[in-house]
């Protein structure tokens, strides 16, 4: 299994996000506004319904957010969730990473 690290940094407004491992690194722009919307609704982002949420920006394209079946995340950056550049999969717990960093509490929509 690979192991992640996290990084998540609040500037202003903005939440900086580095997700890296050994085969890896990306760093990812986002707005609070966009972390929260992220958190609370990550749950209903199903792909397998072509659901996404578009939170956060990477070599100027966008990144959207779904989750999988097996509670994976995948990340899908480009012009939009259908024409993506580059996809990565990522363990749920950068979710719940984001959350305790940004001292965001969903207690409506807890992550499982």
């Amino acid at each position: 299994m690979i192991e992640y690290i996290y990084t998540i940094n609040k500037v202003e407004s903005n939440i900086l996000l580095k997700i890296s491992c050994s085969q890896i690194e990306l760093n990812l722009v986002m707005t609070e506004k966009e972390s929260v919307n992220l958190i609370e609704n990550i749950n209903d982002a199903n792909w397998n319904r072509r659901k996404s949420i578009k939170a956060g920006i990477c070599l100027d394209s966008n990144i959207f957010w779904c989750m999988n079946d097996d509670k994976s995340i995948s990340l899908l950056i480009g012009h939009d969730d259908e024409t993506w550049e580059i996809a990565l999969i990522i363990p749920l717990q950068i979710i719940n990473e984001l959350e305790k960093e940004t001292g965001y509490n969903n207690v409506s929509n807890p992550l499982s």
